[in-house]
């Protein structure tokens, strides 16, 4: 759970220091979709593993809560968007590369 809060306050400064900056602002929603998609995903699969089937069935209004997280979290379009986020940052690995390492236009 810290790791996306850092990841969402880190999006936010960066957006605060660049609010123009539309290629950015595409490429760093990409990321942030990304990392929360994941790291909700474990949160959501270590609860599980750690509670059972209890709190779907308990009457608590969990498994409701639960069902709309996987719902959510299964409209991420992480193939797509981990293709476009390559295409961003280039086989280099850098922002905007074209080339590989060591090579010239």
């Amino acid at each position: 759970v810290w790791t996306m809060g850092a990841v969402l306050r880190q999006a936010g400064d960066d957006a605060d220091r660049a609010p123009r900056d539309v290629d950015a602002a595409r490429r760093r929603a990409r990321i942030v979709r990304h990392t929360i998609h994941e790291q909700a995903t474990s949160v959501l699969d270590e609860f599980m593993r750690a509670s059972g089937p209890r709190p779907m069935v308990d009457g608590s209004g969990a498994g409701q809560r639960i069902a709309d997280v996987q719902l959510y979290l299964r409209q991420h379009h992480g193939r797509r968007e981990l293709a476009e986020l390559g295409t961003d940052v280039g086989p280099t690995g850098r922002e905007g590369s074209q080339d590989a390492p060591g090579r010239s236009s």
